[in-house]
């Protein structure tokens, strides 16, 4: 299905480039549109194939890990802040990490950077409705331990969860969002779950959401 939706965004921005070039043969006004035009195909392509690639990345969750390693939950949550694809530098700003206690489990490294890639990107979409620019301390991450349970809490100050529609967002196909499939969430309950542990989502204490992965903790090495 991947492969069938590239070939005609493909075809759309060779379109794109076409336009493009045809603008360098005019001026003005008329050259200005054309360019403007262009510029919009090629962000819907870029759009397009970014929400295919999220999709197929949603697809790996629903498979449980073939490969499991004892694995730190900060070095992971740092892999996944590092790695996601933050439209500004002020949403990357916006994420404070505080590592209170470090734990190790049993887990898919892979799995578990997506999931937490998951959770990042609905907390910076809920600060982005807000319409306010994003500042520091606005996404915050704890992460901490207590005898045999892992925890790690994601906090965010944006629109937060209304009261009727919390009991529903890890329903699949449920979503918030015009245009969401409503799976990103499911998906991260059921990985959670398949790992021994559990995604609990209740509102901030002021405003916002909080979303809490708890997970069972490796036995110490003596």
């Amino acid at each position: 299905m991947a492969h069938e939706l590239r070939t005609p965004l493909a075809t759309i921005s060779l379109l794109g480039d076409a336009v493009r070039a045809e603008s360098y043969t005019l001026k003005g006004e008329p050259a200005q549109r054309l360019d403007r035009l262009a510029g919009r195909l090629q962000q819907l392509v870029r759009n397009m194939n970014r929400q295919i690639d999220f999709q197929i990345a949603n697809a790996r969750l629903m498979q449980l890990p073939e490969h499991t390693e004892e694995v730190s939950a900060a070095v992971l949550v740092r892999k996944a802040i590092a790695e996601h694809p933050f439209r500004t530098s002020k949403e990357c700003e916006c994420v404070q990490l505080q590592v209170w206690n470090d734990f190790e489990f049993m887990g898919s490294p892979t799995l578990f950077v997506q999931v937490f890639d998951n959770l990042i990107k609905n907390a910076l979409r809920s600060l982005a409705a807000t319409g306010m620019p994003p500042q520091p301390g606005d996404l915050r991450i704890e992460i901490g331990a207590r005898q045999a349970l892992g925890r790690i809490a994601i906090r965010d100050r944006g629109l937060g969860i209304a009261g009727p529609l919390q009991p529903l967002i890890f329903e699949p196909f449920f979503s918030t969002r015009t245009g969401g499939l409503g799976l990103g969430l499911s998906l991260c309950e059921t990985l959670a779950t398949n790992m021994g542990g559990a995604l609990t989502a209740a509102p901030n204490e002021s405003h916002g959401a909080l979303f809490t992965l708890t997970l069972p903790c490796q036995p110490q090495t003596p």
